[in-house]
């Protein structure tokens, strides 16, 4: 495994296999603002509702949607819906061999043609307004990515929570509209998977994408990369809803936190041999990373925690200290 700083060209891995076009004629959006990508696989229920939810959409401007069908299959059902769709918007894929997740993460960047790309994962959804907010942002972020805050939904789309929103307090800190994604925040966590979030489309191809030795956590390892090179704001407005239900994160929970372990190490070694502070740091936000993953995804197995005391201290004393950057003195700052 190398190291996340090391750019190293993760596209070229499935540079082989073809993507072919069923669907969809790129000359009928022939300068596509922003693209969005949707990655599907056999989820077409679900996939139905990204789809739509990324077709109704108030942004005025031009955008295609890209979607990249996992499905090794030739009568695949995610074609059903895009026929049903019948939208000039749709570009689809079919993939004649399974590129794997993160493999057919990457081919959507490389099928995309806009300067701007964002991803819309086929089990989650944008919310109505999400490319308008996201396209106000290039002339403050430039190639800088935009990691965007999100509602959890469950498998019946009810919001079962939300993440990065935070309030004005004592009425003179109002909140940013754009908060730097800095180191300390980077150890804290992903920010998002990439859903309703804004990338410089050239820049993740020079970063290399995402690189499947960091699974389950490539999308973290990913941001981490991308902050360092080009740099990186956060959102806190959701702007997708991501779903927490039967999917790839409930199988795979139990790995997170070790890979998670992994990108922090990365990042401590950049500075030479890490203090003891810090090596204690990224123990205990492996052990709160445990505890969250399993209260998210872990079913039958949510209780007891595996923190001690002076784990909760130390990282909830860094989340305090990271919050503050989240507001401004004054009327609502745009960074």
């Amino acid at each position: 495994m190398h190291d996340i700083f090391e750019k190293h060209d993760c596209f070229a891995r499935k540079a082989s296999v073809v993507s072919r076009l069923l669907w969809g004629d790129p000359l009928r959006c022939p300068e596509p603002r922003i693209s969005v990508i949707i990655p599907v696989y056999q989820r077409p229920e679900y996939f139905a509702k990204a789809l739509r939810s990324v077709l109704g959409q108030d942004y005025q401007e031009s955008y295609e949607i890209v979607v990249v069908d996992n499905n090794e299959s030739a009568d695949s059902p995610n074609m059903q819906v895009v026929r049903e769709a019948a939208s000039d918007k749709v570009l689809y894929y079919h993939n004649v061999e399974n590129l794997g997740m993160y493999g057919n993460w990457n081919r959507g960047i490389e099928l995309s043609r806009a300067s701007y790309v964002t991803f819309c994962h086929d089990d989650d959804m944008l919310l109505p307004g999400a490319l308008r907010i996201l396209m106000d942002f290039p002339s403050v972020s430039g190639k800088a990515c935009v990691l965007s805050a999100n509602h959890m939904i469950d498998e019946n789309d009810r919001v079962t929570g939300t993440t990065l929103r935070h309030k004005p307090h004592l009425g003179f800190l109002q909140p940013r509209r754009l908060v730097r994604y800095t180191r300390l925040g980077q150890y804290l966590g992903n920010v998002s998977c990439g859903d309703g979030c804004l990338f410089h489309r050239q820049s993740l191809l020079e970063t290399g994408g995402y690189d499947s030795d960091y699974y389950p956590a490539a999308d973290y390892a990913l941001h981490v990369a991308y902050a360092h090179y080009y740099g990186a704001w956060i959102n806190p407005e959701p702007t997708a809803c991501y779903r927490v239900a039967d999917n790839e994160s409930i199988k795979v929970y139990e790995a997170f936190p070790d890979a998670m372990k992994k990108v922090h190490l990365c990042m401590a070694a950049q500075g030479g041999k890490p203090s003891r502070l810090l090596t204690r740091f990224i123990g205990a936000l492996q052990a709160n990373n445990r505890d969250m993953c399993r209260r998210a995804w872990g079913g039958d197995d949510k209780a007891g925690q595996t923190m001690s005391a002076g784990d909760r201290i130390l990282v909830g004393t860094a989340r305090r200290l990271n919050t503050v950057s989240y507001y401004s003195f004054g009327r609502r700052s745009a960074v």
